[in-house]
């Protein structure tokens, strides 16, 4: 692999790690919160000890998502601005 293939290939997969892996924190510290401050039930059910795994996928995927795709798009384009400079 050339150089300039392999910095290319840097470009986009570095910001891609880093937004997965912002994106598995900030999701997971929504569900930790959802589950410690529940007070409907809508996530844990105290009665029956069973977590309400449908509710938590939701909640879990809609903050990953939107912060990992935010944090590829902008370390992306950093990284392209300073590599043409």
């Amino acid at each position: 692999m050339n150089m300039e293939r392999r910095q290319a290939f840097r470009c986009f997969l570095v910001p891609l790690l880093n937004g997965i892996v912002l994106g598995a924190i900030v999701g997971g510290l929504m569900v930790y919160v959802a589950v410690q401050h529940n007070p409907q039930g809508e996530f844990y059910d105290p009665d029956l000890r069973e977590l309400v795994l449908g509710s938590l996928v939701f909640l879990f995927a809609s903050w990953f998502l939107p912060v990992a795709l935010f944090v590829f798009a902008v370390e992306s384009l950093i990284l392209l601005l300073l590599r043409r400079t």
